[in-house]
């Protein structure tokens, strides 16, 4: 574990990860640890595209990333994730219901589908060629952020859609 934390740590340094972060880093952090504060930096990590997919398939099993909802080049259905990142060319479903709320970062060349209902709440960001189909039901409510104009969506006009495009600049 020393080693991954350095080589990620490391790898943070050289794309310009700020001081206050850098201390913050534990020589002894957990793979769990690890994805608790990307979910926290991921602005920085979606920025610099860290780290890398690969990197992220080499260094954690395919389990780990499931139980995580960090989906590399993966086919998947989950239920009620409150973070998720779909890296790759991943195809991942989204259910959602009951009272329950989902952030979703979708990127790169991966597309999803995002089913919510009762009074569950989503938020789905595509970034890069990411596609999306996205239903609503009940008093569920999905919101839909382009972060570029190459992004792709299906989604009946009572699903809102907003344009960030400057996000990560």
């Amino acid at each position: 574990m020393n080693t991954l934390n350095k080589d990620l740590k490391d790898q943070a340094v050289a794309l310009g990860l700020c001081g206050d972060w850098q201390k913050l880093w534990g020589k002894d952090w957990s793979r769990e640890k690890m994805v608790e504060r990307m979910y926290k930096g991921l602005d920085f990590c979606l920025q610099y595209h860290y780290p890398s997919n690969d990197f992220i398939l080499k260094h954690f099993d395919l389990d780990f990333r499931r139980k995580s909802n960090v989906f590399v080049n993966d086919k998947y259905s989950v239920v009620n994730p409150k973070e998720s990142l779909v890296l790759g060319t991943s195809d991942v479903t989204f259910r959602y219901n009951g009272h329950s709320y989902g952030n979703i970062h979708i990127r790169d060349n991966s597309s999803a589908k995002v089913i919510a209902r009762n009074s569950s709440f989503v938020i789905v960001h595509l970034y890069e060629n990411a596609s999306v189909t996205a239903e609503q039901y009940d008093n569920a409510k999905v919101v839909l952020v382009k972060h570029s104009t190459n992004v792709h969506i299906a989604a009946p006009s009572n699903i809102k859609v907003r344009e960030e495009y400057n996000y990560l600049k």
